[in-house]
């Protein structure tokens, strides 16, 4: 089971090796026996990264998956796995268009990872919003918001005409 284990061929490649077993069987066995991870084949994916990211341009996992036309999943696997092994580094991170949150920019070669910016703090949050946020859309919808809170407490009497209108008439 170790050398199946230690082989680059796929596990289910290999099951006739040992029968009358089950993949999972056999992965929990190798759990028990702290074998670690199961040893891939070379990815033919890194190879594309690696001649793409040979001009150190830094770039975020995203741009790297739509430019050799793969999986955004597995570059990103990659990609860290890479930095694990001191191939890649983080050279930065970029906050992303649609909500700001960081996301990791990576350039081949060694270097040092860049720290990440910390957490906005729930009273930074709400004050950055405020700050963007249109006064006068801000102010109605804290009013309708209001207004909704009381509606759903019973502390605003319903109006006889507007509940005949909706059907809601009392009888």
């Amino acid at each position: 089971m170790r050398d199946i284990w230690a082989s680059t061929k796929l596990l289910k490649q290999q099951m006739h090796l040992l029968p009358g077993r089950t993949a999972w069987s056999i992965q929990r066995q190798a759990g028990i026996l702290k074998l670690g991870r199961k040893t891939r084949t070379p990815s033919l994916l890194y190879d594309r990264i690696c001649i793409l990211m040979k001009d150190k341009e830094a770039r975020t996992a995203k741009e790297i998956a739509a430019l050799i036309f793969a999986s955004y999943t597995q570059t990103k696997r990659l990609l860290r796995e890479a930095c694990e092994r001191g191939e890649f580094h983080i050279a930065s991170y970029r906050p992303r268009p649609i909500n700001g949150t960081p996301t990791v920019v990576y350039r081949k070669g060694k270097g040092r990872n860049a720290a990440m910016a910390p957490k906005m703090t729930l009273a930074e949050r709400a004050r950055k919003f405020r700050r963007e946020a249109d006064p006068v859309e801000y102010a109605f919808k804290r009013k309708q918001y209001t207004l909704n809170q009381k509606i759903n407490q019973g502390k605003v009497k319903p109006d006889e005409l507007t509940n005949a209108f909706f059907g809601r008439a009392q009888s």
